[in-house]
């Protein structure tokens, strides 16, 4: 009889386990189609010289949609002035982006942990510079 009480109690840990699986294969799921919608939009910004606000537009609606959050919550500082591309280097003539996701749920069951929902979230960030591919009229 005490085996069975023994593995009653030590099951809910160990399904603990298998939750925690469900919930990273989401959270990389969505980092990963964060980075594609990301790129993509780095790819458009890059052949326009700066990010519109149709591109941002664009961006922050498929990234709603693909993270379940709303597009108040996504952060976004990109470059909005146009950059051309030269025959020479310049650090000033890149388009910086950067672009953060909330994440709700880190871990599974946080609250059997003791870790409040304050702690159990983060923001995904993706951020980087390209170079201008617009040409000088």
């Amino acid at each position: 009889m005490s085996k069975y009480i023994a593995a009653l109690m030590v099951l809910p840990l160990l399904l603990f386990f298998c939750v925690q699986y469900g919930v990273q294969l989401k959270n990389q799921y969505i980092m990963t189609e964060v980075e594609n919608t990301v790129y993509a939009a780095k790819e458009a910004a890059k052949q326009e010289g700066y990010f519109t606000a149709e591109i941002v537009s664009d961006m922050k609606q498929e990234i709603a949609v693909q993270a379940g959050v709303e597009e108040t919550q996504i952060i976004v500082n990109v470059t909005t002035t146009p950059k051309y591309r030269e025959n020479s280097f310049d650090k000033r003539d890149l388009i910086a982006y950067s672009v953060g996701v909330p994440i709700k749920s880190i871990i599974a069951a946080h609250k059997m942990w003791g870790i409040g929902d304050a702690d159990n979230q983060m923001i995904y960030t993706v951020h980087g510079v390209v170079g201008s591919e617009r040409l000088r009229e």
